[in-house]
């Protein structure tokens, strides 16, 4: 059975009755909580707990004093009972921690910058003379002989997929802009030391985002975010194979632009800041 989806929020039919025979009701109210869809009471409208915990405490009870309710999937407004699992706070902390890291920082700062709202061009390709540096200086290493280059069919397939998400870049956003909650995204820090000021990546280097290929598969990401095989269906909307969508969404930069979809439902900018 399909489960009940209003507006982004995802709940199990079942629960769904529960909650409406309980006498109350669910929304996602901003004033109130802008992360977190909560249950009110229908005669008070008084709040009475997020979501995601009422679907908990309905299956399994009062929740351990020192633990807290974790979204598998980082959709904060999935409340399915399937998508949720306790774990204590130390552990919920660390795990985040963990998945914070899982890029360097001078990687999460340069993709980051792309939301920031002062943030400078789109991508910009690395010149001849500035490519001769990164390689002398170590940064770069030379293909070996030894490693296979992608096969000449497979990089036309990329090719050839790039092209159409640039070409359905337009309709998509004109499909997905308006979920963008337009929320500010936290700084990281800028702070520069050592060899990175030697290389020239002070405070002013240009941050670098996702391509318009990028932004667009990310659009297409978010457009069929309710499909339970959302590769497929991308993949079917602009016709590209699927392991191209699967292996574009491995790149720092659009895992990054999910990730801040997933916290801040910000979506990554199409061209240069006006």
């Amino acid at each position: 059975m399909k489960p009940f989806t209003y507006e982004g929020m995802k709940v199990d039919w079942r629960m769904v009755h529960q909650i409406v025979a309980h006498g109350f009701y669910f929304l996602l109210a901003p004033e109130h909580d802008p992360d977190y869809p909560w249950v009110f009471q229908q005669e008070t409208h008084k709040p009475i707990c997020p979501l995601h915990v009422f679907v908990w405490m309905q299956h399994h009870g009062p929740i351990n004093q020192g633990h807290v309710i974790h979204h598998r999937d980082h959709d904060k407004l999935n409340a399915q009972l399937s998508n949720l699992e306790v774990l204590h706070r130390r552990v919920h902390a660390e795990r985040h921690r963990l998945e914070r890291q899982k890029f360097s920082p001078r990687e999460r700062e340069d993709y980051g910058g792309l939301y920031r709202p002062h943030a400078p061009g789109p991508v910009r390709e690395p010149s001849f003379t500035e490519l001769v540096r990164l390689l002398k200086r170590g940064k770069l290493t030379r293909p070996s002989s030894s490693s296979s280059p992608r096969p000449p069919e497979e990089e036309g397939e990329f090719r050839e997929a790039e092209k159409k998400l640039k070409t359905a870049l337009p309709r998509l956003a004109e499909e997905v802009d308006h979920l963008d909650s337009g929320q500010p995204i936290p700084r990281v820090n800028t702070q520069r030391r050592g060899r990175d000021i030697k290389l020239g990546l002070g405070k002013r280097a240009e941050r670098r985002g996702c391509t318009p290929a990028e932004a667009a598969l990310v659009r297409a990401l978010v457009k069929h975010r309710m499909h339970t095989q959302p590769n497929e269906a991308v993949a079917a909307d602009l016709e590209i194979p699927v392991g191209v969508v699967a292996k574009m969404k491995k790149r720092p930069s659009v895992d990054l632009a999910l990730s801040r979809w997933r916290d801040y439902r910000r979506l990554p900018r199409i061209g240069p800041r006006e």
